[in-house]
């Protein structure tokens, strides 16, 4: 399990731990731009989240890492709040 926060926080991580069982990253739901109808839908496009700035796409950029190297890995993108 995961809570990295940028791409090269994952990539440096998958790199140190070699072979690995089933990776779980937390993800963010600021990686939904803020006008994504809610409750968010798994399928719904990532982009940029006014309220959220560059957490919301650093947090996408490192899913993306994570998913060019282990497309069965699991992302979480639980709910934040202000």
């Amino acid at each position: 399990m995961d809570t990295g926060y940028t791409r090269r926080d994952v990539t440096e991580l998958l790199e140190a731990l070699g072979d690995y069982g089933t990776f779980l990253f937390i993800s963010s739901s600021a990686v939904y731009p803020e006008t994504t109808p809610q409750p968010f839908r798994e399928r719904a496009a990532a982009g940029y989240n006014a309220i959220w700035k560059q957490y919301g796409m650093d947090k996408a950029e490192a899913e993306q890492a994570l998913q060019q190297r282990d497309p069965q890995a699991y992302i979480l993108r639980p709910p934040l709040s202000l």
